[in-house]
């Protein structure tokens, strides 16, 4: 959660650049590692996923927060986003636990755990 935070702050600039030409990315976490996803209709969409993918992978110190003011505010926008899940509409909820439900035992942490 920290790093999808964090990268996306820092790939901000560069995804806003890209869609304004009708390229998108998404980055998220699983039990499996990082996943990664490209959309657009652009010739540019093979040098957007360029470079994003070599920001990720061989600039890790851009993605990372750069110091303790900036790490905590990630921490911070991660605490509330955790505690407002208890008041999210049911439905919500039941989707996020069929999800954990159907994932490998030991992938993860449920929300309750998050939260301590």
């Amino acid at each position: 959660m920290l790093y999808e935070e964090s990268a996306a702050d820092h790939l901000k600039e560069y995804a806003y650049s890209a869609s304004l030409a009708g390229l998108e990315y998404s980055l998220s976490l699983g039990w499996r590692g990082i996943k990664l996803g490209f959309g657009g209709y652009s010739e540019k969409l093979i040098d957007f996923t360029f470079f994003v993918t070599e920001k990720l992978v061989n600039d890790i110190s851009f993605t990372l927060p750069q110091n303790h003011k900036e790490f905590n505010r990630y921490m911070d926008t991660i605490r509330r986003e955790l505690q407002e899940f208890d008041v999210e509409q049911p439905y919500q909820q039941s989707m996020y636990y069929a999800a954990r439900a159907a994932a490998p035992l030991g992938s993860g942490f449920i929300n309750s755990q998050l939260q301590a």
